[in-house]
């Protein structure tokens, strides 16, 4: 399954999207976008700690990684595709992992 939503910078909403995604439709990996957490209205970090189970601590990492050589990496379509590049080969593993868990 391959689901998208725009939701409002409102924690409530966004944790309500997560948890419909993890726990009604049993999607195997979720991916926000937007939580740059430079202004009072990027709330996905705080949003996205009520329904993980398990932190991806490597992945953050990857994008981390990736994203220090670029500003402002989550407002630009062409930044995210480039961090999706850095990201996949790690995805693909969680994912593995996921599926034999």
């Amino acid at each position: 399954m391959v689901a998208t939503a725009v939701v409002p910078d409102e924690v409530d909403k966004i944790r309500d999207v997560l948890q419909k995604w993890s726990d009604l439709d049993k999607v195997d990996i979720i991916l926000t976008l937007g939580g740059t957490v430079f202004s009072r209205r990027d709330v996905m970090a705080e949003a996205t700690k009520a329904p993980i189970e398990t932190g991806t601590f490597g992945l953050v990492l990857v994008m981390l990684q990736e994203s220090l050589k670029i500003i402002n990496m989550p407002g630009n379509p062409n930044t995210v595709a480039e961090c999706m590049e850095a990201l996949m080969p790690a995805c693909k593993h969680a994912l593995r992992q996921i599926k034999r868990g």
